[in-house]
């Protein structure tokens, strides 16, 4: 049931309005949440937790680095018009 009301939405989305602002919408909305996982991934490192010692280790600037390219392309999808 709630499938056919995805699917509803979807066509009706996709014939009135155009392409392309929908996908430029989506993909902001992803690195949005790109972005949040990697801030979620630096309130982790920052968390001292005494859990069994984990199969790898994630340096402390990937997730910062994610999070600047997130927003730089984020600012840059939002501004570039």
């Amino acid at each position: 049931m709630i499938e056919d009301c995805h699917a509803v939405v979807a066509v009706t989305l996709a014939l009135a309005a155009p392409v392309g602002p929908l996908a430029e919408a989506t993909s902001v909305a992803k690195l949005a949440v790109f972005a949040m996982v990697n801030l979620a991934l630096i309130q982790l490192k920052r968390k001292k937790h005494a859990g069994p010692d984990p199969l790898w280790r994630v340096p402390v600037w990937a997730p910062w680095t994610g999070l600047a390219a997130n927003l730089g392309m984020i600012g840059g999808a939002l501004f570039s018009n």
